[in-house]
């Protein structure tokens, strides 16, 4: 019986608490060297939606800057849907994002659900980011089916107070500002057990991070020409071509 057991543990049949590594799980490393070691297998799950609360948005971009640079420079497609903040060119090209790689989507109510979904499924391998104030159960079950089925990872920006509900999130992390940087609560990863808080230092030199990277709808004429200096759709449920 013993002997049964330790080849289990082996041969990954049996998953331990402990085990922070789950065999045939692709991933992508987040740039982050700790958060890396607190996800499984190293990074952030392909083909899988990931939820981020956060009551401020650049906490979430400034998290996310390091895999969107990274997975557009490999000539993946970052599609920007229905977020309350425009992406500002100039920053996003100092932190190394490919602009010939974004597409920013505008798909209002509730037609941004639906673009994420069209999004995940037809741009095979995209990164999609979005911001959803609400998202039941069953819709987030359809994210993560679409992400599946178009081998595409999706990040979705949610308020504090979503951290009640139920959802089909491959994980799910919280953020916080903290004078060393950014404090991370880890409530889900799938296939393992929640983690205790952590921070994420960042350094003082650190010269990369521009303290605009996002911008608010409300900007001068000038600025909105520079923040929308890569293809701009509007996408509704009735709209056939708005991925080709």
């Amino acid at each position: 019986m013993l002997s049964s057991l330790q080849q289990m543990l082996e041969h990954r049949r049996l998953w331990r608490a402990r085990d922070n590594h789950i065999a045939g799980s692709d991933t992508v490393a987040t740039g982050w060297r700790h958060l890396d070691a607190a996800l499984l297998n190293a990074g952030w799950p392909r083909a899988a939606l990931s939820e981020i609360l956060c009551a401020q948005p650049e906490l979430a971009v400034r998290l996310l800057q390091p895999v969107l640079a990274q997975c557009t420079q490999r000539k993946r497609l970052l599609v920007w849907v229905t977020m309350p903040w425009l992406p500002y060119a100039p920053a996003w090209q100092k932190l190394g994002v490919n602009l010939s790689r974004v597409l920013v989507v505008n798909a209002p109510g509730k037609n941004s659900l639906w673009a994420v979904e069209q999004a995940l499924r037809l741009a095979r391998g995209a990164v999609v980011v979005s911001s959803m104030d609400q998202l039941d159960l069953n819709r987030s079950r359809r994210l993560q089916l679409a992400a599946q089925a178009g081998e595409s990872m999706v990040f979705l920006l949610r308020p504090l107070s979503a951290l009640n509900e139920a959802n089909a999130a491959s994980v799910r992390l919280q953020l916080e500002t903290h004078p060393l940087g950014l404090k991370i609560s880890v409530h889900k990863r799938r296939g393992a057990y929640a983690l205790a808080p952590f921070i994420l230092k960042t350094k003082k030199t650190d010269t990369r991070w521009p303290a605009r990277p996002i911008l608010p709808p409300e900007i001068s004429a000038r600025s909105q020409e520079l923040a929308l200096s890569w293809p701009l759709v509007s996408a509704t449920s009735e709209s056939v071509n708005v991925w080709q």
